[in-house]
């Protein structure tokens, strides 16, 4: 009797450890990505992952010029401003003009494409310029002088010039400091990136010991089918040694150089003789950055309808709504579920959206450039 009732003690201290004892949960997915969008373009794969490979999704709201509001969530790659990996933009327009709905206006269900008839696309073109001035001596200020290659100029050190199309133009900076120093650079630049930049440089070595001051040819020289140093010398010497020079004597040196697809460029460097019989010089050069802004004002009465935008690694951007879509080929676009989500970065509540489409996307011209379909999640702000 006294092993059977030390048996079923144990039983039960056995059955009360068993309720008692903690219950391991699985690991949580908190850390999985939530924005993710697997799309092809003409069956080239483009998986994108929100927080992963660059991406971010940036959710945005906007009412357009006609009073309607404007959903948008975008894949694009973090703080990138020119030269950046392909972006993905997906719009929806509200169901009315006025305030926005966003129980009527984000239903879930088929959207139609919104269509080109009587919409306008606006591209324009900018530049963003930085002058840059290099001296030995004591150069403010510095006087700049732009010409843009279109009739046009600015004394700014870094100013932004708009062009009317993307061709290439040849652009030119002068600058002057407050010794007199004279120096200048002209070069092509383009919003489309060169196979071969065409621009060249060199540097001013200043006297060391015995050996005079030379210019020196800044590479790489197989980028250059030929260059020329001052008075026409063609024998494509990397260095040009600079002589004695007269007091007060300000020479200009230029190099001029002819690319490997024909483009000439030129630089010009100054050098003086200074205070204590010191040589000193002064050089220009800079930098720019190409924009390409795309503005589109979509038709009048097309409400509750949906645009897709595709820019890809040479800043050239294509949409579904420049031109017709072809619902009988299987073009649509369709919302699957959707949620709440967290405040954007600048504090605007988002919704999540579960989505799918598949159409058809067209150049500002209205070619077609290729077949675009994808499905994943993406977010888009409130007002």
């Amino acid at each position: 009797m006294n092993m059977l009732i030390r048996t079923i003690n144990l039983f039960a201290c056995v059955v009360l450890l068993t309720q008692c004892q903690k219950v391991e949960l699985p690991a949580s997915d908190e850390g999985a990505p939530v924005f993710t969008l697997q799309a092809t373009i003409d069956g080239a794969p483009i998986d994108i992952v929100a927080g992963d490979s660059g991406y971010v999704m940036d959710p945005s709201f906007r009412v357009d010029t006609t009073g309607v509001p404007v959903y948008t969530g975008t894949f694009r790659e973090l703080e990138c401003a020119a030269g950046c990996l392909p972006f993905i933009s997906v719009s929806i327009r509200g169901s009315a003009p006025g305030s926005a709905q966003p129980d009527t206006d984000l239903q879930i269900g088929a959207y139609p494409f919104l269509e080109p008839a009587g919409s306008t696309t606006e591209i324009s073109y900018r530049i963003r310029f930085s002058g840059e001035h290099d001296t030995s001596v004591e150069d403010s200020p510095v006087a700049y002088s732009w010409d843009f290659g279109d009739g046009t100029s600015s004394s700014q050190q870094s100013p932004e010039h708009e062009y009317p199309d993307d061709t290439p133009r040849r652009v030119a900076l002068e600058t002057i400091n407050a010794a007199g120093c004279t120096s200048s650079v002209e070069k092509v630049v383009a919003f489309q990136p060169l196979t071969v930049p065409c621009e060249v440089d060199f540097t001013i070595q200043l006297p060391q010991g015995a050996s005079p001051a030379q210019a020196v040819f800044n590479g790489p020289f197989n980028n250059y089918q030929t260059w020329f140093w001052p008075g026409g010398d063609s024998s494509m010497l990397t260095n040009y040694p600079i002589f004695q020079l007269l007091p007060q004597e300000i020479r200009e040196i230029c190099l001029t150089a002819v690319n490997t697809e024909g483009c000439q460029a030129q630089t010009c460097q100054s050098v003086f003789m200074g205070n204590a019989f010191e040589l000193g010089y002064c050089a220009t050069d800079f930098t720019y950055q190409a924009l390409v802004d795309t503005t589109f004002t979509p038709a009048p009465a097309q409400f509750g309808t949906v645009w897709i935008e595709y820019g890809d690694e040479t800043g050239r951007i294509f949409s579904s709504a420049l031109g017709v879509q072809d619902t009988v080929s299987g073009n649509f676009f369709r919302i699957f579920s959707r949620e709440p989500f967290e405040p954007s970065e600048n504090g605007q509540p988002t919704e999540k959206l579960e989505v799918s489409f598949q159409c058809r996307l067209y150049d500002s011209d209205g070619q077609f450039r290729g077949i675009l379909s994808g499905t994943g999640a993406i977010a888009v702000a409130l007002p």
